[in-house]
């Protein structure tokens, strides 16, 4: 969304739990999202927040932090990048479009 930031991190050191915030240009915190598992890379459009784990792709809803659609990768995925709708992601030497 424009102007908003998308933050992956943990609150403290050593703990297994990651979140996810979106952070309005106010500095007020619109969505936070809570993760059992690491976080390799995120991505953003207007109305989803993309979160690539070792062994999925889960796609939340900016406005509500729901689980919109989860997709099995593996860990020899590396990054992901959302355009609108579409999914990329890298997998080894080639970028993939995870999603039509």
């Amino acid at each position: 969304s424009s102007g908003n930031l998308v933050l992956a991190y943990t609150e403290y050191t050593g703990q297994t739990d990651n979140k996810i915030a979106l952070i309005q240009p106010s500095g007020k915190v619109k969505t936070d999202i809570t993760l059992g598992t690491d976080i390799k890379d995120i991505s953003a459009s207007s109305s989803e927040i993309s979160v690539l784990t070792d062994d999925s792709v889960i796609v939340y809803s900016i406005s509500k932090g729901e689980v919109k659609n989860q997709y099995s990768v593996d860990d020899s995925y590396s990054s992901i990048l959302q355009m609108s709708s579409k999914i990329f992601v890298k997998h080894r030497s080639y970028i993939e479009l995870l999603t039509d």
